[in-house]
């Protein structure tokens, strides 16, 4: 995004599961906080579902 949001987040991240379809977005301030979120995505999805992730 070029413009920043209200809240000041200038960039977003989307992770889309290949199977479900499910899409979840993430808005981020600046981006290395890429890194965290997707480790976050990553733990949160494995305890979820019980299963890892194959790929990225």
């Amino acid at each position: 995004m070029e413009t920043a949001s209200r809240s000041g987040h200038r960039y977003f991240i989307t992770f889309i599961d290949a199977c479900s379809h499910h899409v979840v977005v993430r808005l981020l301030k600046t981006k290395d906080e890429a890194l965290g979120l997707t480790k976050s995505y990553f733990e949160r999805v494995e305890a979820e579902t019980s299963e890892r992730a194959n790929y990225f």
